[in-house]
């Protein structure tokens, strides 16, 4: 099972989900991208599902971003999705770590 990281302004509810987006192809790191796009089509290809840590970024505005704190104390788990350039992971549940 892919293991994505989600930073916490990249979080959204919609339609009574929680989805968090993983990986756009229109960021500017392409390697980072690469690699992320890699783990999102191998979760695609096999079953679909990925865990999420939540990161918090110190200054979301900030480039590179730097974390102020990572939930350690869960990880959040659901299918993964491509709208577009971006794909998200929709939470279905969460466990405790």
């Amino acid at each position: 099972m892919p293991v994505f990281t989600g930073w916490q302004d990249h979080v959204a509810r919609q339609d009574g989900q929680t989805k968090v987006l993983v990986s756009d192809t229109s960021w500017s790191n392409k390697a980072g991208v690469n690699n992320q796009e890699r783990w999102v089509d191998y979760s695609l290809q096999h079953g679909g599902e990925a865990a999420v840590f939540w990161i918090k970024a110190v200054d979301p505005t900030a480039s590179p971003r730097a974390v102020e704190w990572l939930d350690a104390d869960r990880v959040m788990i659901g299918p993964v999705v491509r709208e577009g350039s971006q794909a998200f992971v929709i939470v279905q549940r969460q466990v405790a770590l």
